[in-house]
């Protein structure tokens, strides 16, 4: 069976359109180039008639003159559900094929780069020959999603899984309380200047998140990873930071230390944390990939400029819309949650009262338009004396905009939680 030949047939009948819209089949899964022409002619048509009618058979002959006069029209008449199926599996078959073609080769000459891109050629096979539905009719499945809507109220009042509904947690109860986390799917910004705590803050959210059975996998790419063990151990424990990191702690809070233990137990194996220390390394498909090999529910990364472009190299602005443009892709196609650190550029402290906005976020406005969430983290001078912060909800797609103080302790403890709800009269 020629599954590209078979295919044609389909392209007429509304039905077979609709099934090949749903599940995503794209001109990219076609080798042979007419029959990969031939499939956009049709796809084209079918969305243009806003997927209601389909090409004509007199249409497609015509359009295709050279093709239907070496060719008759298919005699067999195979369901498209098998058609697609085979399509799909013919690609894969023979993209791995080459893949492994090709890395074989590297093998021998580079080890590492060989398995890199292995990690990132099978990261992108594996994408690009994912089936999901796309399109539902409203007017038809209005009644279902009314049906799923009030059996999910009712079971709030039976036994209603709160996990199952709400996103991912976020760093304080009182915060994830308003927001119900970050879900599935979802990307979330926090945007800070630099030297505010950023760092602090998304270490802080991995923790909480693990600690509450959330898988997280958290890629620590600013900082070398010793650095990112002790933020992360003295969170755990307490113990102050300022102590800790100079070897100065009492004999007390090592002991504190030591039974962070049953902490420790809590996690289990549910906080990954990764310090990839080469440009090669630091890819958003080789990340990911990982991340989705560790089943992580939430993918946390510090931070986004130090993401290995494969963009426009030398052009700041092109390689970071193309960073987010690709993580946020990844972060739906993958089905996990994702929380990265990004910087304010330098007239963000000229805003009111220091605080950045959306269009203070460095190199580039893709960030503002493409994220789901945009948290900000800033502090005045008296803010600092008072070991405070101001986190703040700059975009959200599902919630109002709100602002918390967080209490920020680095030397007697180590505490990073909200204080109270912040006022513009404050």
């Amino acid at each position: 069976m020629d599954v590209e030949f078979s295919l044609i047939l389909h392209y007429s009948r509304r039905s077979s359109m609709e099934k090949i819209v749903a599940e995503n089949v794209s001109a990219t899964l076609f080798l042979d180039p007419t029959y990969r022409e031939i499939f956009q002619f049709g796809l084209d048509y079918f969305q243009r008639s806003g997927f209601k009618q389909c090409v004509t058979r007199d249409l497609l002959e015509d359009e295709f003159k050279q093709f239907f006069l070496k060719h008759e029209w298919p005699e067999e008449d195979y369901l498209v559900d098998v058609l697609i199926s085979r399509l799909r599996d013919k690609f894969r078959r023979i993209q791995l094929q080459s893949a492994l073609r090709d890395i074989g080769a590297k093998v021998m000459d580079d080890t590492e780069d060989a398995l890199l891109e292995g990690l990132d050629r099978f990261s992108r096979l594996q994408l690009d020959t994912t089936s999901q539905d796309r399109t539902f009719v409203f007017g038809q499945d209005f009644e279902k999603m009314l049906d799923v809507y009030f059996s999910r109220v009712l079971e709030k009042n039976e036994s209603y899984d709160e996990k199952r509904h709400r996103g991912v947690y976020l760093l304080d109860d009182t915060i994830d309380d308003f927001t119900y986390g970050i879900r599935k799917s979802e990307l979330a910004v926090l945007v800070a200047a630099p030297n505010v705590g950023k760092s602090w803050v998304v270490a802080k959210a991995a923790l909480e998140a693990a600690l509450r059975g959330y898988r997280v996998y958290y890629a620590s790419l600013e900082n070398r990873d010793e650095l990112t063990r002790g933020r992360l151990e003295c969170l755990l424990s307490g113990v102050p930071y300022s102590a800790y990191e100079r070897g100065e702690l009492t004999l007390g809070q090592v002991e504190d230390l030591k039974n962070s233990k049953g902490k420790l137990e809590q996690l289990s194996d549910n906080l990954i944390v990764d310090c990839p220390k080469y440009r090669k390394e630091r890819t958003t498909y080789e990340l990911y990939t990982r991340a989705r090999f560790h089943g992580a529910d939430l993918f946390v990364g510090d931070q986004l400029s130090w993401i290995t472009s494969t963009g426009k190299v030398g052009d700041k602005t092109q390689e970071t819309s193309d960073n987010i443009a690709d993580i946020a892709d990844v972060t739906r196609e993958m089905d996990m949650a994702s929380l990265w650190a990004v910087q304010f550029n330098r007239q963000a402290g000229m805003a009111k009262k220091g605080r950045g906005g959306l269009h203070h976020i460095a190199l580039s406005s893709a960030i503002e338009q493409t994220v789901d969430w945009a948290f900000s983290l800033s502090r005045t001078k008296e803010m600092t004396d008072n070991s405070v912060s101001l986190f703040e909800i700059l975009k959200s797609r599902r919630t109002d905009y709100k602002m918390w103080l967080l209490e920020w302790s680095l030397r007697k403890e180590t505490k990073i939680k909200v204080a109270r709800e912040y006022l513009e009269a404050d």
